[in-house]
């Protein structure tokens, strides 16, 4: 596994606040190029386990992140309107984007998704069905994900080979099972996103974590 050392050129980017905008769980961010004294390039979150990061980057350095837990999701799509699908939490969100990428091609779009847990993707099935009882690929986390963010940004390009890619844990209790992931490599300790490439880098360790 390739691991980012803290004195590498990427590691001193992320450790670096003028180079790199930090977003944490339920929290969003978003990359804006040409802003005047700006030097931030990459956008950055940390302890990803059965969340799921969003990123999506566009041509000209625009790029944007969040990272969402599967409660915030369900509470978004109970308190959908009437005729809606998404409720206010993701739409929110979906506004975000799709005001910074005002104009730009969706040909040239690229989103990006990122961890979440195989035994935990399921774990809300019953409570989707009665919610979208004649669309079962919304019958799971991840599946409402990508429905989401494609349907915010139609015709942008998805990358999935970073979701789900860990089993997850069984009993997991949030901030006290933290440690726990770590020591079985069950979750991602730094995600982050290069605005100018798109390119996504993602480790179970942390920068500054020895090999």
């Amino acid at each position: 596994q390739t691991v980012i050392a803290a004195e590498s050129p990427l590691g001193v980017a992320l450790l670096d606040l003028e180079s790199t905008a930090w977003f944490y769980e339920m929290d969003g961010r978003a990359l804006r190029p040409g802003l005047k004294g700006s030097k931030v390039r990459f956008l950055a979150t940390l302890w990803v386990t059965s969340c799921i990061t969003v990123f999506v980057s566009g041509p000209d350095g625009r790029a944007f992140g969040v990272h969402l837990n599967s409660a915030f999701a369900m509470v978004s799509v109970r308190g959908r309107p009437d005729g809606g699908r998404w409720g206010s939490g993701l739409e929110m969100y979906s506004g975000e984007m799709q005001e910074l990428f005002r104009g730009v091609d969706p040909s040239q779009l690229k989103i990006s998704l990122v961890g979440g847990w195989k035994t935990a993707d399921h774990s809300r099935t019953e409570e989707l069905r009665a919610c979208f009882p004649e669309d079962d690929s919304m019958w799971s986390f991840s599946g409402v994900v990508r429905k989401w963010v494609a349907e915010a940004l139609p015709g942008a390009a998805m990358d999935v080979s970073l979701l789900n890619r860990f089993e997850g844990l069984t009993g997991f209790a949030g901030q006290e099972d933290q440690s726990r992931a770590v020591l079985e490599g069950q979750r991602f300790g730094v995600v982050a996103l290069d605005s100018r490439t798109g390119y996504v880098v993602a480790q179970t360790k942390y920068v500054h974590d020895s090999a």
